[in-house]
């Protein structure tokens, strides 16, 4: 008799686990079905917005497309609490995030050319959905690490092979847009030491890294120091002397990419102190020499011929150049280029009728061409990069406005200056 009742009680227990497993085979079945649908969405919503005929409708549906995707996936995230695919959906939503996810959709009834020159920096936020975000982030990011501890790294920044230095990254980049947004900022300085904090933190996973051979985690994790800390330290209420007391503090750090890069920053901010040197011949064979240019303002844009956007920037530079080239403005373009890319460099010169000096200066993998030795010099990471010099030949801007054209009456307030000769 105890032999038939276990017997029935083992059937009865496999029974109930085959009855387990189908409802959780559903289950996940239909999970899959909602991630994948999501993910599709989004996908098909930023090509579309990419093909818009009227910019400010594309920009306009990509926002709501990324709030849209962020907000039903946290609907899935709390749904099916076991499915990996939340994971690569927070990744994806921290990768795309940024300040956007925050912005007050009123903001979209302004003018795009309004939207596009203010970069997303001072947008109206909406606080609640941003409280709401930074209440609930901590939950979401541990059980994400969680999971990944005892499971394969799953995130959009695959390539990093970190999940914690890919979380890093995120907010490293979201809290120096958000402070950079004047709806955001809750003092009249960005928070240094967490600024360090998260910087030094990221710099710990990249120990093993090599100065001379950057991987995609240096670009990321440095990019966004460069452009949203160092760039626009004066919109983070920090003066020069700061941020020259920040990079001293790191140019002793025991990392070596990190110490690298703040030693390299440092170097550069030199620029807005002393002249900058350059002599190099055009494509024209003439040569170019900044020491002799000393009374004129100058732009000097560091491209190449493989940048889209590079190419796409010139013609701005080109009004801009018409307008003033017989007020003492100049640019000159340095192409990250061999002598070998000079048939694509005329294609280029002739399209924008660029008729400014156009210099070769190598391309940075070239061992100890002029363009290595910049970008080794300044830790200058991708192009373009846009220089602006006063009449003394010192750095007024890198970047910045002068990546979207708006920066005409700085030219002018520039050449309205009185040259100083030494």
């Amino acid at each position: 008799m105890n032999h038939i009742k276990i017997c029935l009680t083992t059937v009865l227990v496999l029974l109930s686990m085959l009855s387990i497993a189908q409802i959780e085979q559903k289950i996940n079945g239909a999970t899959n079905i909602s991630w994948d649908k999501l993910n599709s969405e989004l996908d098909l919503n930023l090509i579309n917005s990419d093909r818009s005929i009227s910019r400010k409708d594309g920009f306009v549906s990509q926002q709501v497309a990324l709030l849209k995707y962020r907000n039903d996936g946290l609907k899935l995230w709390r749904k099916f609490p076991n499915d990996p695919q939340r994971y690569w959906w927070l990744s994806k939503t921290l990768y795309y995030g940024r300040q956007l996810y925050y912005l007050d959709l009123k903001e979209f009834d302004l003018p795009y050319k309004k939207i596009l020159s203010r970069d997303g920096y001072d947008f109206r936020m909406d606080k609640n959905s941003l409280s709401e975000w930074e209440r609930i982030y901590p939950q979401l990011k541990g059980e994400y690490l969680s999971y990944c501890t005892t499971n394969r790294f799953v995130g959009f920044n695959e390539a990093f092979n970190s999940p914690e230095l890919a979380l890093l990254i995120n907010e490293l980049k979201s809290f120096l847009n958000l402070s950079l947004n004047k709806q955001y900022w809750r003092g009249e300085k960005v928070d240094l030491n967490k600024v360090k904090s998260l910087f030094i933190q990221t710099g710990n996973y990249l120990k093993d890294e090599k100065v001379d051979k950057p991987t995609i985690k240096q670009v990321d994790a440095f990019s966004y120091m460069s452009y949203d800390f160092l760039e626009q330290y004066e919109k983070l209420g920090l003066t020069l002397s700061d941020v020259k007391a920040f990079l001293n503090t790191l140019s002793i750090n025991s990392v070596p990419v990190m110490q690298a890069w703040a030693i390299n920053k440092s170097n550069f901010l030199t620029l807005m102190e002393s002249p900058l040197l350059l002599r190099h011949k055009s494509i024209k064979g003439e040569m170019i020499d900044l020491d002799k240019m000393r009374g004129k303002v100058v732009l000097i844009d560091f491209w190449a011929t493989w940048c889209s956007s590079c190419i796409a920037r010139m013609p701005v530079l080109k009004l801009m150049y018409d307008k003033y080239k017989d007020h003492g403005f100049e640019v000159i373009s340095a192409c990250l280029a061999n002598d070998g890319d000079l048939p694509n460099v005329k294609a280029v010169e002739d399209k924008i009728e660029a008729d400014w000096p156009i210099l070769l200066i190598g391309r940075t993998s070239n061992k100890d061409s002029l363009g290595q030795q910049i970008w080794r010099k300044y830790s200058f990471f991708g192009v373009p990069q846009l220089l602006l010099l006063d009449k003394q030949g010192k750095l007024v801007m890198l970047n910045d406005k002068l990546a979207n054209g708006d920066f005409e009456s700085i030219v002018k307030r520039l050449l309205s200056e009185n040259y100083i000769s030494n």
